[in-house]
């Protein structure tokens, strides 16, 4: 099984959507079992009551340089970006990717299928963006966090 460390929306736009995210990062999980990946989800796992904190900056570093950690054991950064909107409100995925591409570790940019997506909220699908129009806009907002 190939280890990947899963990389989906948990903050998000300040909170709003963390109960949707959690289940959204779960059905993630899934999605990599069924490929046979062995998935590792840092956000999901250390935001857990009696871990860490989130909305603790200090705590939330922690459990991000801790998930990094265990990225370097990774094989592949699994990008789940059903959900994102505009980048600015997904800073911890955009740091991710940033972090996969400096240690060399393969990146893949997922959708869930719409079945799922639509069994957790039947807005997302129409809303969601494509994975090309993702990473393009994800190539100029890290250029713009340079300036």
């Amino acid at each position: 099984m190939k280890r990947v460390l899963v990389e989906s929306p948990y903050r998000g736009n300040n909170y709003n959507n963390v109960e949707l995210n959690v289940r959204y990062g779960c059905a993630c999980l899934r999605d990599c079992l069924l490929r046979d990946e062995a998935p590792f989800a840092s956000h999901l796992l250390y935001t857990l009551n009696g871990v860490f904190d989130d909305k603790n900056p200090a705590e939330r570093e922690k459990g991000i340089k801790a998930g990094w950690a265990w990225g370097e054991a990774a094989e592949l950064s699994a990008f789940y970006v059903d959900l994102i909107t505009d980048w600015k409100h997904f800073v911890g995925i955009a740091r991710g990717y940033k972090r996969a591409i400096e240690k060399s570790r393969p990146v893949e940019f997922r959708n869930l299928p719409d079945d799922v997506l639509n069994l957790l909220d039947s807005r997302i699908v129409p809303d969601r963006k494509p994975i090309d129009v993702l990473v393009r806009e994800l190539s100029i907002f890290l250029e713009s966090l340079k300036e």
